[in-house]
């Protein structure tokens, strides 16, 4: 579903991070799972993708 070489920002690898999501062009998050909340809030809902998590 994302792909995690397009990262729109430089955090560790153990953290959660935004993605450009491969389906529908829109940010999603990779990584671990905890941080979640911190990293989509800036996003806004129009930008935020809603494709089913594989």
């Amino acid at each position: 579903m994302y792909n995690n070489d397009r990262a729109i920002t430089d955090v560790p690898v153990n953290m959660c991070y935004a993605v450009k999501c491969d389906s529908c062009g829109k940010t999603t998050w990779a990584g671990c799972g905890k941080h979640v909340e911190q990293v989509m809030k800036e996003v806004k809902d129009e930008d935020k993708c809603t494709c089913e998590r594989a």
